[in-house]
């Protein structure tokens, strides 16, 4: 009867686990539909803010993004107590991001406030927990996603979560790409169509003074004599 009792708890806490990870599988699927639709990297950066939230139940989110030279974050996106601290710089090591930047790997803050490597413009007293998560690209770390649960929820991050937002993250990495990819194509047909109109000015234009040259000139005469011809 124990034996039994026993089972029937373990199949219980099993089919609770299953139905778990079938509600954030299903919220990862709808993520992905999300995110492979934004192509602008500002809405982007909002959008996979947004969503990572979504999927460990808390209003607290931010992501940076990290430059070329690999040194230096910048806060891109943030949703409740990070909303107004969007635009902030942070060093290589500095916090949480940065030390997952400097680590490579991902990390998890339970008593955020009595950490030693809290960020110093941060209130020690709103963030009890946190978890940053590198997204990578080609290898290299190109933005890192943060994501906070108050002092006073009484929630903290578990591997669980972190195994969601690991995968999220590379989610998160396809959709930087393909962001980044439409913004350089954007850029090189900007920079040809610029090109198609100095070749189509320069036709007609002397390229020092500005002027009308011959083949304006030439071609405006073509047309009077065309002109003419028709009322004659």
């Amino acid at each position: 009867l124990i034996i039994l009792e026993k089972n029937e708890e373990l199949l219980r806490e099993n089919e609770a686990l299953l139905l778990t990870k079938n509600i954030y599988l299903n919220a990862l699927f709808g993520t992905t539909l999300v995110l492979v639709k934004r192509m602008d990297m500002a809405a982007l950066f909002q959008t996979i803010a947004t969503r990572a939230a979504g999927l460990t139940d808390t209003s607290h989110s931010f992501i940076f993004s990290v430059d070329s030279t690999g040194e230096y974050l910048e806060l891109r996106a943030g949703l409740g107590i990070h909303e107004g601290r969007i635009g902030k710089i942070m060093k290589r090591g500095e916090g949480l991001a940065g030390k997952v930047l400097q680590q490579g790997h991902s990390m998890i803050i339970d008593g955020y406030d009595s950490w030693s490597g809290k960020n110093s413009w941060v209130e020690f007293s709103e963030i009890g927990s946190m978890i940053s998560v590198p997204i990578y690209s080609e290898n290299r770390i190109v933005a890192v996603l943060g994501l906070t649960y108050p002092t006073n929820s009484g929630k903290t991050f578990t591997t669980e979560k972190l195994t969601i937002l690991e995968q999220f993250a590379n989610i998160a990495s396809l959709s930087i790409d393909n962001a980044r990819l439409y913004d350089s194509l954007q850029m090189e047909l900007e920079k040809e169509k610029q090109q198609q109109e100095r070749i189509s000015y320069l036709a007609y234009h002397e390229p020092i003074t500005g002027l009308h040259n011959r083949n304006f000139i030439k071609e405006e005469f073509r047309e009077l004599s065309a002109m003419n011809k028709k009322t004659m």
